[in-house]
């Protein structure tokens, strides 16, 4: 049995790594360091930092409220997809 080299390590936080290859090494992994900043990725991020809007603006602090909200409107989607996937019959394996 034969198996494509993976990357083992894909965060840069040390450790042994494979040699990787294919399209998400190559082709995804560039483009996605050409949209990420230095800050974000120290060693490969080529996008200029943006300055910020509103420099002065508070950061915004998630409230219960704002917690309870996410998971309702979650709660929509989920029964929305599982409706979807029980309603078809090609979808049945999942």
């Amino acid at each position: 049995r034969t198996t494509n080299p993976i990357s083992l390590n894909m965060h840069g936080h040390g450790g042994d790594t494979a040699v990787a290859t294919g399209f998400i090494d190559s082709e995804l992994r560039g483009a996605a360091m050409r949209l990420h900043t230095r800050k974000q990725a120290p060693k490969e991020g080529e996008a200029p930092e943006k300055p910020s809007e509103k420099p002065d603006a508070p950061r915004y602090v998630p409230t219960h409220q704002d917690y309870l909200n996410f998971l309702v409107d979650s709660q929509h989607v989920y029964q929305a997809m599982e409706d979807i996937v029980n309603s078809r019959s090609d979808l049945a394996m999942f």
